[in-house]
């Protein structure tokens, strides 16, 4: 079970956007992912500060990926919903120590099946 292939990549953003993130990283690899519903907690100052509304409805976006393929689903997650944009969203990277084999299975499946 003990692997470093894989990198979590956790994108956060205006509700109402998940799809559109999801379908951004498929198109670089990535097999998919889990929504999770959540609420922003920015403080006034920061909206002061970015000069941006801050929508408290979110949704979190986790990602299991293969090492290959990180860098460019985070550039795209990034390109297309940064915190600039209308999705006002955020990404980063966490490295993962150890997967299940079945997860592990499941991903390298996916991506040999788009490869056919």
């Amino acid at each position: 079970m003990k692997t470093n292939d894989f990198e979590l990549i956790v994108a956060i953003v205006n509700s109402g956007f998940e799809d559109n993130v999801m379908e951004t990283a498929k198109n670089e690899g990535a097999s998919g992912g889990t929504v999770i519903s959540a609420s922003g907690t920015a403080k006034a100052d920061a909206e002061e500060f970015f000069g941006l509304s801050i929508h408290p409805e979110k949704s979190i976006m986790l990602l299991l990926v293969k090492k290959d393929i990180e860098e460019a689903v985070l550039k795209s997650i990034y390109n297309y919903f940064s915190i600039t944009s209308v999705a006002q969203g955020i990404a980063f990277v966490l490295p993962v120590s150890a997967v299940s084999d079945n997860l592990k299975k499941q991903i390298i499946s996916d991506k040999e099946k788009e490869d056919n």
